[in-house]
């Protein structure tokens, strides 16, 4: 059934009045009749009654539903002169788009072949997927429809359940691609995540080295030195979290601290807004390969191809014959990408220098100032009596700068000093020893709050 070549003879034929009917849009020629009759005549070879019938029980409802377009008498001349005069005197009517080309001699009305393959897929049935069960229609208004063939494309509506099906019927892996189509299909290309961000554990931070410029690496061994360190930055090429403790003070760990949290946070964002880039514009590409385009608006997915693409890349094919099968070869054809792999094996840094470059000369000019500064020299004096008591760094499967204890054989027992106040006071917990390493729980035999650090002294008493 091609409608566009049966209205245009139909066209080509008239000498009296006729009217056309059209849906409710006024977009798409439900038939043509005789004008005479209130009764719906169909013209000879034209089954409007049928495909009215098809869609509605009775006459009675058909016209509920669709609206008589105004007649207009013709006067007979070609058919791109009697659609000129029709759309002047009733513009609202807009049968098929071939009637909004501009009509004359010169240029006659052509059907192209290529859409002839419409009449040989029954939009009405559909294949196994769209059966009675589905509704196939025209018209781009008509929010009812989950099919609607008009205006050159073929649009399938489904909800992501829908989808989640026919995606792992035909591939596999919804469930680990459904967040990357979904944000696409929300959001449109180029997308960069709008602020998604991938959480990195410390161990990225190992690699950092690579990041920093000859300038800083200057400045990080100048810290060292100031510390008393004789290690340089470069002896941690692939391993620059076990720098912290070369910092000997726990204001600069602290410090230090600070940097590998913002330094993983900026990658984070950086990384992942070049993941959704990079996935974006491959998507672009297999839109641009298969001839659809997706997109998800409140809760239906939008499944859109042009009729001629259809033809010349899946029609009459080994697996397309009709709309069912037109579906899912387009999801075939979508899902092959494999999404998440493509997305997480994705790794650009392309836009993370300047802020990483600030994250460490944050991180300089704050060790610097401190190494100026009366603090500087307090804790030295600090580290060296805690040094003499025989305080060290907690034995934990972590480095916790902010912690430290000190262990008494002869009493099995053990101190644990925990820093507050931006490191001028501690508390210190003395605690039976026990195998773990964990006290949270355990009963304190003693315990002294809010000690200035330079009398930690004061309640640890050195070992026998």
């Amino acid at each position: 059934m091609n409608l566009k070549r049966i209205i245009r003879e139909e066209l080509s034929a008239l000498s009296d009045s006729f009217y056309l009917l059209v849906s409710d849009d006024e977009k798409f020629i439900y038939g043509s009749g005789k004008f005479g009759s209130d009764s719906f005549e169909p013209v000879e070879n034209f089954d409007s009654e049928g495909i009215l019938r098809s869609r509605y029980q009775t006459q009675e409802e058909a016209l509920k539903i669709v609206s008589w377009a105004e007649y207009y008498k013709g006067r007979g001349g070609t058919p791109g002169e009697i659609a000129d005069r029709m759309l002047k005197h009733n513009p609202k009517v807009v049968p098929v788009d071939f009637i909004l080309r501009k009509r004359d001699e010169s240029f006659p009305i052509i059907e192209s072949n290529d859409l002839d393959w419409i009449k040989d897929v029954d939009p009405l049935s559909g294949g196994e997927y769209y059966n009675d069960t589905k509704a196939i229609c025209f018209g781009d208004q008509q929010k009812w429809c989950d099919v609607r063939i008009a205006n050159g494309y073929i649009t399938f509506y489904l909800n992501e359940e829908e989808v989640s099906k026919l995606w792992d019927e035909e591939n596999y892996g919804w469930d680990d691609d459904s967040w990357i189509m979904l944000g696409l299909w929300r959001n449109g290309t180029p997308y960069d995540g709008d602020g998604d961000w991938h959480e990195f554990d410390s161990d990225e931070f190992n690699y950092s080295y690579y990041n920093i410029n000859n300038n800083q690496k200057v400045r990080f061994n100048e810290i060292l030195r100031g510390v008393g360190s004789d290690e340089e930055v470069g002896n941690f090429e692939d391993s620059m979290v076990s720098l912290a403790k070369e910092f000997k003070h726990p204001v600069i760990q602290d410090q230090f601290d600070s940097l590998v949290g913002e330094y993983l946070e900026k990658l984070g964002y950086v990384i992942q807004k070049n993941r959704w880039l990079s996935v974006s514009h491959q998507w672009d590409a297999v839109c641009k390969e298969t001839g659809v385009d997706v997109s998800y608006r409140g809760n239906k997915i939008k499944i859109q191809i042009p009729i001629e693409k259809a033809y010349q890349k899946y029609y009459n094919t080994s697996e397309v014959n009709d709309l069912t099968q037109l579906l899912k070869v387009i999801i075939k054809n979508l899902s092959d990408t494999y999404w998440y792999e493509w997305f997480n094996d994705e790794w650009d840094t392309d836009g993370a220098d300047e802020a990483v470059e600030d994250s460490f000369n944050d991180f300089l000019d704050k060790a610097e100032d401190y190494l100026d500064s009366e603090k500087f020299k307090k804790w030295e004096k600090v580290l060296s009596n805690l040094e003499k008591l025989n305080i060290k760094n907690a034995n934990s499967y972590w480095y916790n700068f902010k912690q430290l204890e000190r262990e008494n054989p002869n009493q099995d027992t053990i101190w644990r000093i925990h820093f507050k106040d931006e490191f001028n006071k501690a508390d210190l917990f003395l605690y039976p020893k026990q195998n773990n390493s964990y006290y949270g729980s355990t009963v304190k035999l003693k315990s002294h709050t809010d000690v200035p650090v330079e009398e930690i002294p004061k309640y640890i008493k050195p070992l026998d």
